[in-house]
């Protein structure tokens, strides 16, 4: 039994395409050090593209519209529900066939863990800050700069107040 392979210039592309389409994923967590106890990689690097910004970007986009559209915004990645993170990333590979150059899609799951990890400690802190009483402002105007100082001043002497009066609550203990 022969078989009869013919080698086309689509071929070829492909032969090449496989060589370099596995990359091994690096040890450590993307956007760390690679030196200090907790070791790391820069994600940029290792995905090959340090010369190619507007593909990183690309990719990165597209990352975070799935990790928007999917994953639960309070949520860091490694909190999420592990069926919902591999549908995801099913879903971002069939998108985007960049990411199955790397085994086990782990570039792609690398860019939403940096991006719901600085997403979620965004969300906490808006969440804090609206516990507290402070809102976001996205511009303040001049005429709001005094009304903000006056008010800060004003909490910050019933804060002084406040620990006056706890203060001379609190019973001393002799020994």
């Amino acid at each position: 039994m022969s078989v009869e392979v013919r080698i086309t210039s689509r071929t070829k592309s492909r032969v090449r395409y496989a060589r370099r389409a596995i990359k091994p994923q690096p040890a450590g967590a993307p956007g760390r050090s690679s030196t200090g106890k907790r070791k790391g990689y820069n994600l940029k690097s290792e995905m090959l593209l340090d010369g190619d910004d507007a593909m990183y970007n690309y990719l990165y986009q597209t990352a975070r519209d799935f990790a928007t559209r999917f994953l639960d915004k309070t949520k860091t990645y490694k909190q999420q529900l592990t069926d919902r993170k591999l549908e995801v990333l099913v879903a971002l590979a069939k998108e985007e066939a960049y990411f199955k150059r790397y085994e086990g899609n782990w570039a792609a799951e690398a860019m939403l863990i940096v991006h719901r990890h600085n997403k979620a400690t965004a969300w906490k802190k808006t969440e804090k800050l609206k516990a507290g009483g402070v809102q976001k402002r996205k511009h303040i105007q001049d005429d709001d700069v005094d009304e903000v100082i006056q008010a800060s001043s004003r909490e910050g002497e019933k804060t002084m107040a406040a620990r006056k009066k706890d203060k001379r609550n609190v019973p001393s203990v002799s020994i």
